[in-house]
């Protein structure tokens, strides 16, 4: 099979960079609501001798899950950011390269 020619486009991959953040920030929007409806619930365990051991485990749940995906959403975010940070040094360095080739071109003129 022969070699095929690789085509990239910088502004597609700045542009998907902008999709993962807004995912981010959709997720980001999700757990913030998420939050809010688990703190709607209180406290309904009761007062007996198991009620108040079964609010520390949810309440000890609840705050390990919510601050992964807070993390999640943050990590996903960063990754955006890099992935729209590879796109704008792939145009720069193409433009460099068009720039540079011109100038060889017009020396050799």
């Amino acid at each position: 099979m022969p070699p095929r020619d690789v085509e990239v486009h910088p502004e597609h991959i700045v542009a998907c960079g902008g999709r993962i953040r807004s995912a981010a920030q959709d997720a980001q929007g999700h757990n913030a609501a998420t939050a809010q409806q688990l703190a709607s619930y209180g406290e309904p365990w009761g007062t007996d001798m198991v009620g108040p051991l079964m609010g520390l485990c949810y309440t000890a749940i609840t705050g390990v899950a919510m601050a992964s995906f807070t993390s999640n959403a943050a990590a996903l975010d960063d990754h955006g950011a890099r992935v729209q940070a590879m796109g704008a040094t792939w145009q720069q360095a193409d433009d460099d390269i068009v720039c540079n080739v011109n100038s060889v071109k017009k020396g050799l003129e």
